[in-house]
């Protein structure tokens, strides 16, 4: 166990997963979708916290003469906990693609309702004219317990 402020609040336990560098996997969806990249908990008591970090490096792109518009979302089951939005304005409107590197990072921070087991998992969706490489470099997912 590590100690993370004051005598009572407790890491008790720690949850990762990794999806590995897939440059090819893309997605042109205006609708969500997951990207694969899921863990799962099973907390020790209802009402400890569940700290949620997700790292996402990816790559996107936007079609000549067009925006860059691209969501990600963070959720636990089928609750929706977090959305990133990103877009970048006029910079397929050169008249070349446009091809544009990302990182998000999301820190979440959920209250078990229960002892029952919780899976969070990340989707991702764009704007018409963008492609998302959603796995173009490493992603992962960490999940830490901590009593209160």
């Amino acid at each position: 166990m590590v100690q993370i402020k004051g005598d009572d609040d407790l890491i008790i336990q720690v949850v990762s997963a990794e999806l590995a560098k897939s440059t090819g996997t893309s997605t042109t969806s205006t609708s969500y979708i997951d990207t694969g990249l899921t863990a799962s908990i099973t907390p020790a008591t209802t009402g400890n916290k569940i700290k949620v970090t997700v790292v996402h490096n990816n790559r996107h792109q936007a079609a000549s003469g067009q925006d860059l518009q691209y969501y990600y979302q963070l959720l636990v089951g089928a609750t929706v906990l977090d959305e990133v939005f990103a877009a970048g304005d006029n910079l397929g409107k050169l008249g070349d693609t446009a091809v544009y590197p990302f990182s998000h990072v999301q820190t979440y921070i959920y209250t078990a309702p229960s002892t029952a087991t919780l899976t969070f998992k990340t989707q991702v969706k764009v704007a018409a004219s963008t492609t998302a490489y959603y796995r173009y470099n490493d992603a992962f997912i960490i999940l830490e317990e901590i009593t209160s």
